[in-house]
C-alpha cells in the first residue's frame, strides 16, 4: 500500500467529487474561505487508488 498526499483541489473539483458518489455538491459552504484548506490523500495498491 502506497499513501500519498494529492494535490490541493479547487471548490468546483471537490464539489464534482462529491456529487459523482451521490453526495450534495456544497458549494456554498466549500467557498467559504475557512473551510478552503482541503488535504487529500489517497491510498493506491498495486498503482491502483
Amino acid at each position: 500500500m502506497d499513501y500519498r498526499i494529492n494535490e490541493k483541489i479547487s471548490v468546483s473539483n471537490l464539489a464534482d467529487l462529491r456529487q459523482s458518489v451521490g453526495w450534495n455538491r456544497m458549494e456554498c459552504e466549500l467557498e467559504n474561505p475557512n473551510l478552503q484548506d482541503f488535504h487529500t490523500i489517497a491510498c493506491y495498491n498495486n498503482l491502483q487508488l
